[in-house]
C-alpha cells in the first residue's frame, strides 16, 4: 500500500511538471525566436 501511494504522487508530480514545462517551454521558446 505504501509503495502504490508514492508511486501515486511521483506520477501525478510527473505528470504536473510535464504540464507546467509545455506551458512554459513554448513561451520561452517565443521569446528567444
Amino acid at each position: 500500500m505504501r509503495i502504490r501511494k508514492e508511486s501515486g504522487t511521483s506520477f501525478a508530480r510527473l505528470l504536473i511538471r510535464l504540464e507546467e514545462r509545455k506551458t512554459y517551454k513554448p513561451r520561452d521558446d517565443n521569446q528567444l525566436s
